[in-house]
């Protein structure tokens, strides 16, 4: 059967499906020039031409691809019409930096969906932030911004104060931070946040900070932190009331950089002991904050009476029969076999 005499709903179904593979799926570096997917699959024939050109769904996921060429660009920016778009910059700079290419996309900023990018330096980080400072994106529902600082000889963790989209983001629902101080003004629709820093030096905030900083996310279900995202110096008495967050995990790659942060742990889950959450992950090699934990559970400083699922990476700890005590009085409904002893 020939492509051109397949239904042009079925055509576009099945090109819908290769867009998708190609997005999510792992290929090979190619060879030579890039050529972004919805070009070419628009140049399969001159049928082809015409279907793809007409359906905006097929135009609408912006990658570095389509930034190698402002020709690029700009045709799917007209042919995805007014429908949202999917935007991911990676691997994507000049003389100048990431931003004069990207500066198309903002007379689209209404359409913004997704937004991924990878900040390459300092410079560039200052650059988005002035740039989307006071900017309302009234459709963007998820944000994921990472900050590799590639600045020569230049370890320290990028610092840029205060917030930015202070015009608003009313579909917000998730973002993911990596390296960076500031956030987006938060959005009340927001459920999921995930913060990392691998930086490994200074945390990103303050107790006072981040407490101040969640206040400001009432719906916020789910929160995943990776690293020192907070300063913890000793255990906290007052906790961040979150009436809506479920789940907790804490991430900890580097067990060498637990030895200064041995209450990190213990600090950052006492500050969620109001918060109705019904589950709590603690990854990582965790045999440092273990004494901490162990502490605040024994003065009943923690206490989880809604928690169901607890993934604790601390197996191999030794539990005396008081302190086994202590842990079912702060995790009542953790079933016998989920209990990390």
């Amino acid at each position: 059967m020939k492509l051109s005499s397949l239904p042009n709903d079925l055509l576009i179904y099945i090109f819908m499906i290769i867009l998708k593979e190609y997005k999510y799926g792992w290929y090979p570096a190619p060879i030579g020039p890039v050529i972004p997917i919805a070009i070419l699959l628009s140049q399969i024939s001159s049928s082809t031409r015409r279907i793809v050109r007409a359906a905006p769904l097929l135009w609408t996921c912006i990658d570095s691809e389509v930034l190698t060429k402002p020709s690029y660009l700009h045709l799917y920016l007209e042919l995805s019409r007014q429908c949202l778009l999917d935007i991911s910059v990676t691997d994507v700079s000049n003389e100048r930096g990431q931003f004069p290419i990207m500066m198309p996309l903002l007379a689209h900023a209404s359409r913004w969906r997704r937004f991924h990018m990878w900040i390459n330096t300092k410079a560039d980080l200052r650059h988005f932030v002035i740039m989307l400072k006071h900017m309302r994106l009234q459709s963007l529902e998820q944000l994921d911004l990472t900050c590799w600082n590639e600045d020569d000889g230049d370890d320290e963790l990028p610092h840029v104060e205060g917030s930015f989209l202070r015009g608003g983001t009313p579909c917000l629902q998730k973002i993911s931070i990596s390296n960076i101080k500031c956030l987006p003004l938060a959005s009340h629709s927001l459920n999921r946040l995930i913060l990392h820093n691998a930086s490994y030096g200074s945390p990103l905030w303050s107790c006072a900070q981040f407490a101040e900083m969640l206040s400001k996310m009432p719906s916020l279900t789910c929160l995943e932190m990776t690293g020192p995202v907070v300063e913890i110096e000793e255990i906290p008495i007052r906790t961040i009331a979150l009436p809506s967050l479920r789940s907790l995990t804490l991430i900890e790659d580097e067990p060498d950089t637990l030895d200064n942060r041995s209450l990190y742990h213990a600090g950052i889950l006492a500050l969620f002991t109001d918060a109705p959450l019904g589950s709590i992950s603690l990854c990582g090699p965790l045999v440092g904050a273990f004494p901490s934990i162990l502490e605040a559970l024994r003065t009943k400083r923690l206490h989880f009476p809604h928690v169901t699922e607890l993934y604790w990476d601390l197996l191999d700890e030794s539990w005396e029969r008081e302190d086994e005590e202590a842990f079912i009085q702060a995790f009542p409904r953790v079933e016998e076999e989920d209990r990390p002893f």
